[in-house]
């Protein structure tokens, strides 16, 4: 039975890669340790050899990648592709039980356990917390598990298994359309999905160990001691420590909480290691290297709001091969069009030729006057697509002034993150 390790980075994470793999290493010299690499890189950016093995986004075939790598964030697409690396490592590969660690996470005893408890088992996973938090006000608590999930998917693990095939593929389908972080809308990234999995599928086990997956959210209920050489919660071993929000300058237990003022002292020794590990193993040289799903081919940067319309228009129906320009006409040029003579922005449009109300009442749009479509499509895209009445007014100016493309970005010249295209509601 072979055991192998994975996770996923984008270029600015490359020493936290190292470093798990490296403590991987310690405890089974043995494993392969498989590292995606949810990015691209560039002829100045060659990487040495390493101690794991690289995976591309090219490897895993996955249909519609650049769509994917568009309407999704750096922290949604590193989420995103964890089941179809799970899949590609277990159909493609000699592994019969798999273990995906974030790469935050440092590994510092033997993971035999984990491959025992896969043998009655198909899929483990580790709660947030497993004891009640107070209610004061602290962050997190009880209503940020709530939002964000059950579990926590910095670790899971798996087996070859029909069980955990339909299980994947289940997932795969679930991030493809819906792997953002919208807690108002009950979503954050791959993980809110996982509190489903126990009901839909057979083998699903709660690992009961508080000395797993131990992070900033669970100190609360496990206590930290210091004795033989090594750490101890109770009476087991500290299996694996999650870095979450890790601060480099040792100020804070991580910069995602407000529950702890300063860095225990119990965790001194082991976060001041880690800091060790990540400068050997590079971070100062790796921390900055852009991501290069931030810009389209022509070099101009993606916001925030770019990849919401963006998002709009697949839900719409829409879909665009192509939506970087590699080969062509990409997103950015498109949202500086007009349609017809009318000048309707092309967003509006397409947002909207689906309804039945355009193909009915503005049958002649696009060859006639469109301020009746306008006036009607104010109304549609706020109710039914959120998009904000100021947003919409404001292209609707933007069309109008730059109607002759007086400069050369279009009516979308302007657009910048702080234009939020989501009503509060």
């Amino acid at each position: 039975m072979t055991t192998a390790a994975c996770t996923i980075v984008s270029k600015n994470y490359w020493a936290y890669a190292r470093t798990l793999a490296a403590s991987i290493k310690r405890q089974h010299p043995d494993m392969e340790v498989f590292v995606l690499l949810a990015d691209e890189i560039q002829e100045e950016e060659a990487l040495e050899q390493e101690e794991f093995t690289l995976i591309s986004l090219a490897d895993l075939s996955v249909t519609g990648m650049d769509t994917l790598c568009f309407k999704y964030n750096i922290t949604e697409l590193n989420t995103a592709l964890k089941p179809f690396l799970l899949d590609y490592l277990l159909e493609k590969k000699e592994i019969d039980k798999l273990i995906y660690f974030d790469p935050d996470i440092l590994v510092l005893q033997s993971l035999q356990p984990l491959e025992t408890w896969l043998d009655d088992h198909c899929i483990l996973l580790t709660p947030h917390i497993v004891e009640p938090m107070e209610m004061d006000g602290f962050h997190p608590n009880e209503t940020t598990f709530l939002q964000s999930g059950s579990y926590n998917l910095g670790f899971i693990a798996m087996k070859k298994h029909p069980e955990v095939q339909k299980f994947l593929a289940w997932w795969q389908k679930r991030l493809r359309s819906y792997c953002y972080v919208e807690p108002y809308r009950g979503l954050f990234v791959d993980q809110k999905w996982l509190d489903l999995a126990p009901v839909f599928f057979k083998g699903v086990y709660s690992i009961p160990s508080k000395a797993y997956n131990v992070a900033y959210w669970n100190l609360h209920e496990r206590e930290i001691v210091e004795k033989n050489n090594a750490l101890y919660i109770g009476e087991d071993p500290l299996v694996f420590y999650h870095f979450s929000g890790f601060d480099y300058d040792l100020r804070t237990i991580s910069n995602k909480q407000n529950r702890y003022s300063a860095l225990p002292t119990s965790l001194h020794s082991l976060f001041t290691r880690y800091k060790e590990n990540l400068t050997s193993f590079g971070y100062h040289d790796t921390r900055r290297r852009p991501f290069t799903f931030l810009h389209d081919q022509k070099g101009r940067k993606i916001s925030l709001t770019h990849r919401q319309l963006f998002r709009l228009l697949l839900d719409a129906g829409n879909d665009y091969e192509d939506p970087f320009g590699r080969c062509g006409e990409g997103f950015l040029d498109k949202l500086n069009a007009t349609v017809g003579p009318s000048n309707i922005p092309w967003l509006f449009y397409e947002l909207l030729k689906h309804e039945s109300e355009v193909e009915t009442r503005f049958s002649n749009v696009l060859t006639e006057s469109g301020d009746e479509f306008l006036g009607w499509a104010k109304f549609t895209l706020q109710a039914e697509y959120h998009l904000s009445f100021d947003f919409i007014s404001w292209c609707m100016r933007e069309t109008q002034r730059t109607s002759e493309y007086a400069h050369p970005f279009g009516i979308y010249k302007q657009l910048k993150e702080e234009i939020n295209p989501w009503s509060k509601e």
